[in-house]
């Protein structure tokens, strides 16, 4: 007898969950779960819907499902309308830990490997007793619950174009939180944000970055490579972009999207975005990853003001702190015009200060010789 059955379970747990679900759609029930990003109150209306026209409710019992506020309000709905419950075990956890509806119902022990165990979860679907009628007056229906994922999504996906600092704050908020539990739809979100055509050069590399190692989205068309920044940088969809300002070097080799996994920057393992052993993860204080920082000779620049010319050193102090300040912003060719003339100021004032020195020796050597004897 085929049964309309809601599978309710944790993003972590998505994989497993799909192996799940194939099992009871070839075992010629109609299985459903949801395999969209949150995306605000109509998702969950249909997520509501789905659990009210179901004939048997599946919780997909893993550690990850135990902390999850979504699979909680959706179990406690399922047990409001009286639908029948079969919690399926995809790990070990314990029955004292969960809602009494999931706790005192019998529980099934799934493993995809293991044909017992798939025979043992049809012999379950067909013990479970009929769906009774749903109650008449319906139970109010839970509120949307709150997730950062949404707020994410709505920025994302906004028409607007989106300032450097916002896309700063979207794509560190999804770096965060890239090692949760529900990474996967991080990832699709990572994906989607990287098709925006108003995004920034750093913004767009540190995307590639966390990509590496993950599949990229088949139905999206293939990602605008990031463009090489010259002068002030600007979003690559804006007027007076890269149309009309050409890198002074050619461009990185663009990733391989889609295909074959973008290849991670130094600093990454190619995981999920976790830095390789001993090495440092980019951030945005470390520059575009294709260009070096030209150097800021402060150093230079700082003795040759204390020891030489102070007027002329002050000149190159500043040039100094302006290579940094312009390569963070990503004006590539900035940093490098005012690394040069702090070098060239570094020079000029050690060898102005060494001619002052010079003359200031002569001037004294020439008046001790040429005062009078004291008569002593």
């Amino acid at each position: 007898m085929s049964r309309k059955i809601f599978v309710s379970y944790a993003r972590a747990d998505r994989r497993l969950v799909e192996l799940l679900v194939g099992d009871l759609r070839g075992s010629g029930h109609e299985p459903f779960f949801d395999e969209a990003l949150a995306g605000g109150e109509s998702w969950w209306d249909e997520l509501l819907t789905q659990i009210e026209g179901c004939d048997v409710f599946v919780p997909a019992l893993t550690t990850a499902y135990l902390s999850s506020q979504p699979c909680k309000l959706e179990a406690d709905h399922a047990g409001a309308l009286g639908k029948p419950f079969l919690p399926v075990s995809l790990e070990s956890v314990s029955n004292r830990l969960l809602v009494p509806r999931i706790a005192q119902a019998q529980w099934v022990a799934y493993n995809p490997q293991d044909r017992n165990a798939i025979l043992d979860l049809m012999r379950g679907l067909n013990a479970v007793p009929a769906c009774p009628p749903l109650p008449d007056p319906m139970p109010p229906r839970p509120a949307v619950p709150i997730s950062y994922l949404t707020d994410l999504k709505s920025s994302i996906d906004t028409t607007g174009e989106l300032s450097r600092n916002q896309q700063v704050l979207v794509l560190a908020d999804l770096k965060a939180r890239l090692g949760g539990d529900e990474r996967a739809d991080v990832v699709l979100l990572l994906q989607r944000f990287r098709m925006r055509p108003d995004l920034y050069f750093q913004v767009a590399t540190e995307i590639d970055s966390l990509l590496a190692g993950f599949p990229p989205a088949q139905e999206w068309p293939q990602p605008p490579p990031p463009r090489q920044p010259q002068g002030p940088e600007r979003p690559t969809g804006t007027p007076g972009g890269p149309a009309n300002w050409p890198p002074p070097a050619p461009p990185p080799p663009p990733p391989s999207w889609p295909g074959t996994a973008v290849p991670a920057t130094s600093g990454h393992s190619g995981g999920w975005g976790t830095p390789a052993a001993g090495q440092a993860a980019h951030s945005y204080a470390s520059g575009p990853p294709s260009q070096a920082k030209p150097a800021n000779h402060l150093v230079w620049t700082i003795l040759a003001t204390v020891f030489f010319c102070l007027p002329l050193g002050l000149v190159g102090i500043y040039f100094s702190t302006q290579v940094d300040k312009k390569y963070f912003i990503g004006d590539l060719a900035g940093a490098q015009e005012a690394s040069r003339r702090a070098r060239t100021w570094a020079i000029v004032s050690a060898i102005v200060g060494v001619i002052a020195i010079v003359i200031l020796i002569a001037v004294a050597l020439s008046n001790s010789t040429t005062t009078p004897s004291s008569g002593f």
